[in-house]
């Protein structure tokens, strides 16, 4: 199928090249017979031009050599209607061939009553390319401004879609922060847990120490008492279960705060009228994900820290 297109391509031009060519071949000799005055010969020789001609400008010339011939011939008549059919083709097209002034004369009144009669036809024609042109200018004017509607509404879009990013990311940032605060709390507080619980281990070896004995002369062995009184159960482990459980709760909300943002994140993508503005999205809700992932499993591990302490507070 292919092929034939391709040879179908390669003939049309060829074809109407040689008829093309063939047209001149025999207009050029009905020339030549005409200037040897062989008059009937170059009306064959124009016959057979006629049936190559292809355009109008051809079929005019044909008609207004044949009535250059005929008026030579002294046919007026047919000469007449001859110049007549090739002046309606072409009303200012010249005469191919030279002639008397009287049968220019003539060809001249033939193209005024020609054109007379041509001018309602040719106006109309004129005003039909009038306003094709002008239906031309308005459609090219409407998709212009169509083109520039649309390139505006891209335009905006992408902005919004920046702008609702740039949001999303200052709300994660604003969490961030305050997770990092949270977490600097925290740690600031298990801190202060160690200090206490090393103070209560120190107390306690000195609790620990045996009590000395002193011997009074000739009075019966006393024994004192601990120079160091016995501390208090500490609150110590009751107090790094709170901590665990603030941790925990706290890497839970922000967690979830990721958890969302990445879904919206996804949505975005899905609905995103550009693929550069997808992957971007795309990208930005995995990093979500993965940090509500590490989240969660920091707010398992504070859980289990937090029992574990609970579990040790209450055994003391």
């Amino acid at each position: 199928m292919r092929s034939l297109l391709v040879v179908l391509a390669l003939t049309v031009p060829l074809s109407a090249r040689a008829t093309d060519e063939d047209f001149q071949r025999f207009y050029n000799a009905a020339l030549r017979l005409h200037e040897s005055l062989e008059y009937e010969q170059a009306l064959e020789q124009l016959a057979l031009a006629r049936k190559q001609a292809e355009t109008g400008d051809q079929m005019s010339l044909v008609n207004l050599a044949q009535g250059v011939v005929l008026a030579d011939l002294n046919k007026n008549d047919e000469a007449a209607a001859a110049f007549k059919a090739g002046l309606l083709l072409s009303p200012d097209a010249k005469l191919p061939l030279k002639v008397s002034p009287r049968v220019a004369g003539d060809v001249e009144v033939i193209r005024a009553k020609v054109k007379k009669e041509l001018a309602p036809l040719i106006a109309k024609q004129e005003a039909e390319r009038l306003k094709r042109e002008q239906e031309a200018k308005e459609l090219a004017k409407a998709k212009a401004e169509a083109e520039a509607k649309k390139a505006e509404a891209e335009a905006r879009a992408r902005e919004a879609m920046k702008l609702e990013n740039d949001k999303m990311k200052a709300e994660a940032d604003a969490k961030a922060k305050e997770a990092a605060k949270l977490l600097a709390e925290a740690e600031a507080k298990l801190k202060e847990i160690a200090r206490l619980e090393e103070e209560r281990r120190q107390q306690q070896l000195v609790s620990d120490k045996p009590s000395k004995v002193v011997i009074l002369p000739e009075d019966p062995p006393v024994i004192s008492v601990p120079l160091v009184p016995a501390n208090p159960p500490s609150k110590a482990p009751m107090i790094f279960t709170i901590a665990f459980l603030v941790l925990g709760a706290a890497s839970v909300g922000v967690a979830s705060y990721f958890g969302v943002t990445s879904q919206g994140q996804v949505q975005s993508a899905k609905d995103a009228p550009f693929q550069n503005d997808a992957s971007v999205l795309l990208r930005q809700a995995d990093s979500s994900a993965t940090a509500a992932n590490v989240l969660f499993g920091t707010a398992g591990a504070m859980g289990l820290g937090a029992l574990i302490s609970g579990i040790v507070w209450g055994a003391q």
